[in-house]
């Protein structure tokens, strides 16, 4: 959040984002949520419900650190309980998420030096909604989130990291 108002000036707060779960209300106030590790998660009816509520109430959802193929086809499932009409995409760099603050031209794999585990190339997907607005933005075999973490000890991917992250939150505000 520090990145994301010195890079652009939007407002972020100075306190810590809180952790909400899929059914608190609370959720509602917050029009930017961050979930990771999806490839085992199981939505209750209540949890997809609620999810489906925020996204289409104009929420944007990032999904991080997330891996292996297996999982990618549960979390699939997982979202059909909340969104049984629509299913995820691949987008490229050619989707306008890449290009709403600084130009990404390629999915760098984020994955700070001493913590690589790549199982291939790092893909994105997204969950449209019926008028094209992309409410998820999904990132998969890759981590996002750790190349914040771990800046100050890979820059370079620290730099990529921040990229993707500020353009994710200024499509998110802008959309």
């Amino acid at each position: 959040m520090f990145q994301l108002r010195q890079i652009t000036s939007i407002p972020t707060g100075d306190e810590m984002a809180p952790i909400v779960e899929l059914t608190d209300p609370e959720l509602f106030q917050h029009p930017f949520a961050y979930m990771c590790e999806v490839q085992d998660c199981t939505l209750s009816d209540e949890e997809a419900r609620s999810l489906r509520e925020y996204l289409l109430r104009g929420g944007f959802l990032l999904v991080d650190d997330a891996w292996t193929a297996e999982g990618l086809e549960h979390f699939k499932r997982e979202l059909r309980k909340a969104f049984p009409d629509r299913s995820i995409e691949r987008i490229g760099t050619d989707h306008p998420v890449f290009h709403s603050f600084f130009t990404v031209t390629e999915i760098p794999a984020i994955q700070p030096g001493f913590r690589r585990r790549i199982l291939g190339a790092p893909q994105c997907y997204g969950l449209s909604d019926a008028s094209g607005r992309l409410m998820m933005l999904i990132n998969w075999d890759n981590d996002v989130g750790d190349g914040w973490e771990w800046a100050a000890l890979d820059p370079e991917t620290g730099v990529n990291a921040y990229k993707l992250g500020i353009n994710y939150a200024v499509y998110a505000m802008s959309h």
